[in-house]
């Protein structure tokens, strides 16, 4: 894998990992890619730094993966979920390595989610039954709902995925 560092039109810049140049610049031209701050696709590669591979650096990166790994799923207390219930789309950020790499991550999964889904508030399980059943019109949607109402949707074969809480911006 390598890190590209990337730009928008608005000169926000992030980095994203990728398996070669030809990756990004394929990602790049299907428009599969979009700035974490604004949601732009007009994106180009810049110029980023050498990745050194030093004793030292390795040591760092391998520090920063174990901290980086996801909890349990049982375990997360997430106050959002959301229902694919339309045209289902992968929504798979690159996490990268490192706190920023997913924060940044969270951050334009919640941006995408606002953007393109409905918010429901803590009427999710109820809206999200409603359209199981076919009386509501079919959508995305986000919203809460009680770790019961997670447990009795799950139980019901109903599919919903708790987002990660957005960490407190700086």
């Amino acid at each position: 894998m390598k890190k590209f560092l990337l730009g928008c039109e608005y000169d926000h810049e992030f980095e994203g990992w990728f398996a070669d140049a030809d990756a990004i610049r394929q990602q790049l031209q299907a428009g599969l890619l979009d700035c974490p701050y604004c949601g732009s696709t007009n994106l180009e590669k810049r110029l980023s730094s050498p990745n050194l591979s030093t004793p030292k650096t390795k040591a760092r990166i391998i520090e920063q993966q174990q901290d980086a790994v996801p909890p349990a799923a049982d375990s997360m207390s997430a106050p959002e979920s959301i229902a694919a219930t339309g045209p289902s789309a992968a929504l798979a950020p690159s996490v990268g390595e490192g706190a920023a790499a997913l924060r940044l991550a969270v951050r334009a999964l919640h941006q995408k989610i606002r953007a393109e889904f409905t918010n429901v508030g803590d009427k999710f399980a109820e809206e999200v039954r409603k359209i199981q059943e076919g009386t509501s019109e079919e959508q995305n949607i986000y919203g809460t709902c009680t770790a019961e109402e997670h447990r009795e949707l799950s139980e019901d074969g109903i599919d919903i995925l708790p987002l990660p809480e957005l960490p407190p911006e700086h």
